[in-house]
């Protein structure tokens, strides 16, 4: 079996699949045609499809394939088949799908000694998606042909091939329909999802897997000032004075992390930050905008937008305050008094601004709204506008219709949205039984044993498995996430006929998305794939 997956990993390596691109159509053309060249599949095609993404840009496709046993008892094998691109790699770029080549055109470049020691070590493979994940992809395909032969094998076997993972989810959120089509055609019950996303090692003998994905969402924060010619400068309020405070506030705040049984989601952290002047003048900004991102493992989307807005009230008080100090201290040495602009701290969530201005503007708010709404679809379509920030965009044109001049503060949410999910809160009694059943395996093979994490902090697939919010936390995301059912949705329906366990255990990998991306060969071409093969078997 290792020389299978070996073959398939070369072949699937030097496909170039840049999320979020056209070139992720051909692997996963690549991929359905390996499949349908099984004889299984030979024989029943009606168990293979090539699902095409609904309204995709790209025109992108997932491959799902079952092989149908005679039990309902079913496990999934879902990977990726998208890669981050090959920008990081430089001069290299030409090797960074070519890991013998890309491995000794990097022992020329200096580099910390763990990767040093790596890249001496015929255990490593360089390159970019070799741990992220071809390598589990390779893995995945080899144990289904291997259980497409295997006659004492009696359960069924799905496999999901996704797009996108490393963008939006566009694949996964569109297979949701699919699994849950499945599994009411041929009566399936879904006892397991495997992912075989690259893992890390405690030491050498004990190795790590998760039960879970943590969660992501994004606030969006659109600060409106009062624009002054710098000359003037105590008649305007400067927006991006008043976001810095909020930056400020939220940066690594441990307030709003999440915890679980000893499990500590990273700090939130702001990855844009800027005022919106389409170019320089001589006078304050009107307004600003930032987002950053929030991982969680409990905290719910009405927790993180109260939570937000609590923080921002507090920041934008002392914002207020300085801006009065400043003026209270200039007044003491001026000969001409300075007259203090005064207004009170507003922080409102977009859905609160919508209902304000859907009354007192009517259809000329909601037509214009709906207008700009198509535009940034077509301009995100084409490429022109990510979705962040043609989110940012939105909440500008909302703005624009609002008649006072006071300084505020918007908080929205923009997509990707990533609910948390761990198997512990499905109520399912047979997942206790992994942990176990895993260790059992792994001690009888190789001496080694795994230590179970309830949420992979890198995230993932998982999210779109089973839903566990709330209608509360629903018609929180629904009404506060810019763009929902234009530029972004998340089926709610599908996800809530769904209630699959989750195991990720994959290859070991070091450095994703980095130029060193490495997978180690002896776990991907030997023993994660005799791991997974077993605990299918047994479970």
């Amino acid at each position: 079996m290792d020389k299978k997956i070996q073959l398939l990993f070369n072949h699937l390596i030097q496909l170039q699949s840049d999320t979020g691109t056209v070139q992720e159509i051909a692997i996963a053309k690549e991929i359905h045609h390996h499949l349908a060249t099984l004889p299984y599949f030979k024989k029943h095609p009606e168990h293979l499809h090539l699902q095409e993404i609904p309204k995709d840009p790209f025109g992108r496709y997932n491959v799902i394939g079952l092989i149908k046993g005679r039990s309902d008892k079913t496990t999934i094998m879902i990977h990726h088949h998208d890669a981050v691109d090959i920008d990081v790699y430089e001069d290299l770029k030409d090797l960074a799908l070519s890991p013998a080549l890309l491995k000794e055109a990097l022992k020329d470049k200096s580099f910390p000694e763990e990767i040093t020691r790596d890249l001496e070590d015929s255990n490593w493979l360089f390159g970019r998606g070799t741990a992220d994940m071809k390598a589990g992809a390779a893995i995945q395909l080899t144990l289904m042909e291997e259980f497409s032969k295997d006659p004492t094998f009696e359960d069924n076997l799905i496999i999901l091939s996704v797009c996108d993972e490393e963008n939006l989810s566009a694949g996964m959120r569109a297979a949701s329909a699919v699994l849950k089509e499945l599994q009411h055609t041929y009566k399936l019950d879904y006892k397991v999802m495997i992912n075989s996303e690259p893992v890390g090692r405690i030491d050498e003998t004990t190795g790590i897997y998760y039960e879970g994905t943590v969660g992501k969402i994004m606030p969006v924060l659109f600060a409106k000032g009062k624009k002054a010619h710098i000359g003037e400068v105590y008649s305007g309020f400067n927006p991006l004075m008043l976001l810095s405070e909020i930056q400020g506030e939220i940066e690594l705040n441990p307030a709003l992390t999440d915890v679980y049984k000893g499990e500590v989601s990273p700090s939130p952290t702001w990855v844009h930050y800027r005022d919106r002047k389409a170019m320089y003048d001589a006078s304050l900004p009107e307004a600003a905008a930032a987002y950053f991102s929030i991982l969680t493992l409990e905290k719910t989307p009405k927790r993180i937008i109260e939570d937000i807005r609590s923080l921002s009230e507090k920041a934008f008080t002392r914002a207020i305050q300085r801006y009065e100090a400043c003026v209270d201290a200039v007044n003491q040495q001026s000969a001409t008094p300075i007259n203090k602009l005064t207004f009170q701290p507003l922080v409102m969530t977009i859905d609160e601004l919508h209902s304000d201005l859907v009354h007192l503007r009517g259809s000329t708010y909601t037509d214009a709204m709906e207008t700009e709404s198509k535009r940034l679809k077509v301009l995100l379509d084409s490429g022109a506008v990510n979705l962040q920030n043609a989110s940012i965009q939105l909440i500008e044109k909302a703005v624009s219709f609002v008649d006072h001049d006071d300084p505020f503060v918007v908080i929205g949410y923009s997509g990707p949205y990533y609910p948390h999910l761990t198997n512990e809160k499905l109520g399912l009694s047979h997942t206790a039984q992994f942990e176990t059943l895993l260790n059992t395996i792994t001690k009888k093979h190789f001496g080694r044993s795994y230590k179970k994490f309830h949420y992979f902090m890198g995230i993932s697939d998982f999210s779109y498995t089973s839903l566990r919010i709330n209608k509360e936390d629903i018609d929180t995301i629904e009404k506060n996430m810019l763009g929902w059912n234009t530029f972004y949705h998340i089926p709610f329906k599908d996800l809530s006929a769904l209630n699959i366990p989750m195991m990720n255990i994959g290859p070991w990998g070091k450095d994703l998305h980095k130029l060193t991306e490495r997978v180690h060969i002896e776990d991907a071409f030997m023993n994660v794939p005799l791991i997974i093969k077993d605990f299918i078997k047994a479970l």
